[in-house]
């Protein structure tokens, strides 16, 4: 999400706001038209793309639960949100990049 940001320690709280620079996903998804699916680790990235990223109306947008040991949700929880993603990635091998997917029924 971020090309770079100023924090002391690890946790997302100690980022600091005024120093975030956004990667620039508009010229990235111009010159990658096949990319479908974007999927966030956690909601802090989701938040941050949301608000400072452009959006693609042909994208569908899912945010994760973050992989952060500091995220309460049970690691079962986690491990099957990722898998989900992790299959439909697998599915769309080289070669077969004009595939749609669909999304399971939420």
């Amino acid at each position: 999400m971020l090309h770079a940001c100023r924090r002391v320690g690890s946790a997302d709280a100690a980022i600091d706001p005024q120093s975030l620079v956004v990667n620039d996903f508009g010229e990235f998804l111009a010159e990658h038209p096949t990319v479908e699916r974007v999927y966030f680790n956690g909601a802090k990235a989701a938040g941050l793309y949301r608000r400072r990223a452009p959006t693609a109306g042909r994208l569908h947008y899912e945010r994760l639960p973050s992989t952060s040991p500091a995220h309460a949700v049970r690691p079962d929880v986690k491990l099957t949100a990722w898998r989900a993603v992790a299959s439909i990635a697998s599915a769309a091998q080289p070669g077969e990049a004009g595939r749609r997917h669909r999304a399971a029924p939420s």
